[in-house]
């Protein structure tokens, strides 16, 4: 009497990783000529990034654990109305069988050996497979956060998601001795486009300290997964700036916020790109009355979905020198169209040619926003017409660590300009920011 049996094991490759997927044999002794029959059992679950092929590899060996070449197998999926064969073929030399497959949900998968003359039929017990969503870092304005800010955060999530977007939420998470502790959950909404799916929400943390944002996605037919963290430090800062005139800063190193005025306009792309294109963010002050103009409010939400910040440059290019009624107004309508674009509501108010006085003051003050003059002028809007050459020139030759820059995007020589003197602020060192940022990390000169 001889006993034979058929040994199947499966295995799951992801990315590097190689989960081994351990089986129990179970053979019942039978009569030559007949051959065993064998039932292979498979162990629990594997996740897997969803993005990623995974190899299924399936082995025979016979009962001394020999390899079993051309052995005919399949790789079988179970759903609610019966199988799916994913794949067929025989095994190598090295009785070996390999197939990808990539699962958007949660999947059952069984091995099949159709045996040989030697060896009996055989098949695996049923696999479960949960493969994980990839979340991409979230997205926002950090590092100079302040309690009860609201702030956004954005990312990619793949596969195109078709789930409920309450699936996806934001975590705010302190650190508090040592230890991450959640706070609160925060909701997202998600839109598919380009296949990939984006997800998007806002959040805001209640109290100072070191923080950190992710991102969690968890249904039932993926495993939960969480993106990469997003640290940012919240600080009281704007508590130093509550009803001053801000001008330049004391930075604690080589630092200066380009401010734009007088938009939106047909110029605001453009000079976007510029900034970028040397790793610049820049500050746009628009005024509500242009915001109102046809596509502009798009351009503003735009700007600011690229990681540049919108302020507040009054209703309609106003100075803020006149009846408190008419100064919290202009800079009251002016705050909640910003917050109507973008979502998010201005921290800085700019009065026309720096106009100001103590009535502006409160009104700025009384509108829950700060005051933000300039320190370093281009002097592009007083004629009519300054060669690119000299407003390059009115920076790069006076230009200090914590200066906040003036220029107008109305002047087209101004945007000319502008990849001169980005270009020479990076060559010398400085680091071009939001005025909110070089404004958390500064004192007031």
């Amino acid at each position: 009497m001889r006993i034979r049996r058929s040994l199947l094991t499966l295995l799951v490759v992801s990315s590097s990783l190689l989960v081994a997927l351990p089986l129990a044999a179970h053979a019942e002794p039978v009569i030559d000529p007949t051959p065993a029959s064998t039932v292979t059992s498979l162990s629990a679950p594997v996740t897997i990034a969803a993005r990623e092929t995974t190899t299924v590899a399936i082995s025979v060996v016979d009962t001394d654990g020999a390899a079993v070449p051309d052995a005919p197998v399949s790789l079988v999926r179970f759903t609610t109305t019966g199988e799916i064969v994913l794949a067929t073929g025989t095994t190598n030399a090295s009785g070996h069988f390999s197939a990808n497959v990539a699962p958007k949900s949660t999947i059952r998968i069984k091995a099949r050996f159709a045996g040989t003359a030697a060896l009996a039929a055989s098949e695996s017990d049923t696999q479960t497979v949960m493969p994980r969503v990839e979340l991409g870092k979230p997205w926002t304005h950090d590092a100079f956060a302040y309690p009860e800010q609201w702030l956004p955060a954005r990312g990619t999530l793949w596969p195109t998601h078709a789930s409920s977007s309450t699936a996806t939420k934001i975590l705010c998470e302190r650190l508090e001795n040592g230890v991450w502790v959640l706070h609160r959950t925060y909701p997202t909404t998600i839109v598919n486009s380009k296949g990939a799916s984006r997800y998007k929400g806002k959040f805001r943390v209640p109290a100072s300290g070191t923080w950190r944002i992710r991102v969690r996605h968890e249904d039932e037919g993926h495993a939960r997964s969480y993106s990469i963290s997003q640290r940012l430090k919240v600080t009281r800062w704007r508590d130093r700036y509550v009803g001053k005139r801000v001008h330049g800063y004391k930075a604690p190193s080589k630092m200066v916020a380009i401010t734009i005025d007088d938009g939106p306009n047909t110029r605001t792309p453009e000079i976007c790109r510029i900034l970028e294109k040397y790793g610049a963010k820049g500050t746009f002050f628009f005024t509500n009355q242009l915001l109102r103009r046809g596509s502009y409010m798009t351009q503003a939400r735009l700007s600011y979905d690229r990681g540049h910040e919108i302020a507040n440059h009054t209703a309609k290019h106003d100075m803020l020198n006149g009846p408190y009624a008419f100064d919290y107004k202009s800079v009251g309508v002016t705050k909640t169209t910003i917050r109507e674009a973008t979502g998010f509501s201005p921290i800085w108010v700019r009065p026309m040619g720096g106009g100001i006085n103590s009535v502006g003051d409160r009104a700025i003050k009384n509108s829950g926003q700060l005051c933000a003059i300039w320190s370093l002028d281009s002097y592009d809007s007083h004629a009519r017409y300054t060669p690119p050459t000299k407003l390059y020139r009115n920076v790069v030759d006076h230009v200090r660590s914590g200066d906040v820059i003036l220029i107008h995007q109305t002047h087209a020589e101004s945007v000319e300009a502008l990849p001169r003197i980005c270009a020479t602020l990076k060559a010398r060192g400085y680091k071009m920011v939001t005025l909110s940022e070089l404004a958390s990390v500064s004192r007031a000169r």
